[in-house]
């Protein structure tokens, strides 16, 4: 397993149970505080998972008291920023309609999956092995070694609660030629090593040399030194990088070009364009062509931003040097130098990708145990004895006559009782009339007895494989992610597929099944071909997704976007750090907050 930097044992958080690493002793620097008295002589709070779950005897008194954030949901992002904001000396209080951990991205037991999916018909253990073993996420998405997320572990030390693994594998699909003879394309494994690459049948001998130019370029690349630039920090004229060619050193003008003009004047064929956009750099769809091919990078925003299209403004150079910030980087580069860093970023991976032991159920409940130990308080939806707190639409928002949020109300019967709070951060389940419908993400999930052919050759336990748009006739990519109980998420001999995309066609009157055949086509074609692992049973799911209307800082409410159909979690980091600069009013340096809890450690 990857372990991340830590001063401290490991904890497993998983399951419902709190198991501690080599039956060494919790050490005083993560052990949950005693929890703050709401009222004297109220039962005391119940500790599940080293969280706080208030009693209903105490939580009105709880309600009564003055929190300078309200938080809603527990999916991760809600969490992440509970966590951050605890960690910043906030008082935060943090509820969920639910009497689970996790909202949208909980993990699952094979009880709940099918409960969810197939009601009526309960899992067999002689067909899915031990049933305790499975753990299905609702959001599956890998973490790259090197991205935002893993900085925010080691800045926050939840890394001392969870164990990670990286994914063994990526892989690429290319349709066949002739798409009408019904023939299947063919799953080509990422490079390693340069005898890999040089094996690969995806490039010709002639363009991988092409391509093995680029990449070194690409990875020799220092964003501190553009030959654009004074020693002083000032303009010549614009900055430019340059490369060798055959004709001597050419410069590029990164700061009027968009992606279609900076890939053009390196004339790589169109297959090779889409490995590099599709599959390195993590563009989901063909935004890169109109691209500014020069992003700008800040300390609380890297220049890599996989799977979106912002690009930030250029800053004046004289602030880049007073205030020693990265200097631009083109937006495609700085993609595909996250994916050679991830590659890189930890010992024997075999892939930029890592994953967490008992799935991604895991980071809600990490960060929520962070926000415990700095005195957070939370309240699932459930008593000592089981019952609810609170019905699924008792939690309401009152406002100030200034038209700022003044609390969340919860109506108990007749009574409404008040958590005043001048900030309120939630999902946007929790904010009807507030939010905008963005599109859709549909997902099959298959449970199987054997591997991919293409992973078993590789003696692979967990792989990605990306369909990129053009191959499969769409206008967004396919994503297929596959574990196995090397991770924790599947007994043994068993494995969990996931395919997600976004829905680009209309749904009206349709099932999950129906968009699911029509969307993923291509990857459930993986299923069924010759050969094929066929599925012991196989979900479908889709739900559409939503964004704020508006940024929050006017009525201090501020709603976090649905998860999207990437395959890793760095828009959805992006997303987090974007509402804790808004909620603030300060930024996070990631880098040197990482660079210094490493130190530390």
């Amino acid at each position: 397993p990857v372990l991340l930097p830590r001063p401290t044992p490991c904890l497993h958080i998983g399951r419902r149970r709190l198991a501690q690493r080599n039956s060494r002793p919790l050490l005083p620097s993560v052990r949950t505080p005693a929890p703050r008295a709401v009222e004297p002589n109220l039962p005391a709070p119940l500790l599940r998972s080293g969280l706080l779950l208030l009693a209903m005897d105490d939580w009105k008194a709880a309600f009564g008291e003055e929190w300078d954030a309200v938080v809603l949901g527990t999916g991760m992002k809600e969490c992440l920023l509970s966590g951050l904001l605890s960690v910043a000396g906030k008082k935060v209080l943090h509820l969920d309609r639910n009497d689970y951990y996790g909202g949208a991205s909980a993990s699952l037991d094979i009880n709940q999956l099918f409960e969810k999916f197939q009601a009526g018909a309960p899992p067999s253990e002689a067909e899915l092995g031990k049933l305790r073993d499975w753990a299905v996420d609702m959001v599956p998405k890998f973490i790259m070694a090197g991205g935002q997320l893993v900085k925010v572990l080691i800045h926050t030390k939840t890394a001392n609660y969870m164990e990670f693994k990286a994914v063994d594998g990526s892989y690429c699909y290319r349709a066949p030629k002739a798409r009408s003879s019904g023939e299947f394309g063919r799953v080509h494994k990422v490079p390693l090593t340069p005898k890999e690459a040089l094996s690969s049948s995806m490039l010709s001998m002639l363009e991988k040399g092409r391509m093995g130019k680029f990449t070194m370029w690409v990875a020799s690349i220092d964003c501190g030194k553009p030959e654009g630039f004074f020693e002083d920090g000032s303009f010549r004229d614009m900055p430019y990088w340059t490369r060798v060619g055959m004709t001597g050193r050419k410069k590029m003008p990164l700061t009027q070009w968009n992606g279609d003009q900076f890939f053009k004047d390196w004339g790589l064929e169109a297959g090779t364009i889409e490995f590099l956009t599709h599959v390195c750099a993590l563009y989901r769809d063909e935004s890169w062509r109109s691209a500014p091919a020069l992003e700008a990078a800040s300390p609380s925003r890297p220049a890599s931003r996989p799977g979106g299209t912002h690009a930030l403004r250029l800053p004046h150079p004289s602030r880049l040097h007073a205030s020693r910030l990265p200097l631009p980087l083109p937006q495609v580069v700085s993609r595909m130098q996250l994916y050679l860093e991830s590659r890189t970023r930890f010992a024997g991976m075999t892939s930029p990708y890592l994953y967490p032991l008992f799935g991604l159920g895991e980071l809600p409940q990490a960060f929520a145990r962070l926000a415990a130990v700095h005195g957070g308080t939370y309240m699932l939806n459930r008593d000592l004895d089981g019952s609810p707190v609170f019905g699924p639409n008792d939690l309401s928002l009152e406002y100030a006559e200034d038209g700022t949020v003044a609390g969340v109300v919860n109506h108990d019967g007749e009574e409404a009782v008040v958590a005043r709070t001048k900030t309120v951060v939630g999902d946007p389940s929790y904010f009807a009339g507030k939010t905008k419908p963005t599109g859709s993400v549909v997902r099959a999930i298959a449970l199987l007895d054997a591997p991919l052919a293409e992973m078993e050759k590789d003696g692979a336990s967990s792989c990605q494989v990306i369909f990129p748009a053009a191959q499969c006739g769409r206008c967004n990519d396919l994503y297929l992610f596959l574990c196995s109980n090397a991770h924790k998420v599947a007994p043994v001999g068993k494995y969990v597929a996931f395919l997600s995309t976004k829905v680009e066609g209309p749904t009206q009157g349709m099932s999950n099944e129906q968009i699911a055949h029509r969307e993923l086509a291509a990857g459930l074609a993986l299923f069924t071909r010759p050969g094929a692992p066929m599925p012991l049973h196989l979900f479908y799911d889709a739900y559409p997704t939503y964004a704020p209307l508006t940024n929050g800082t006017k009525d201090r409410v501020f709603i976090s976007e649905s998860f999207d159909a990437t395959s890793h979690f760095e828009t959805a980091i992006n997303d987090v750090l974007d509402m804790y600069q808004r909620i603030t009013g300060e930024t996070l340096n990631l880098d040197a907050l990482a660079a210094a809890a490493s130190a530390e450690q």
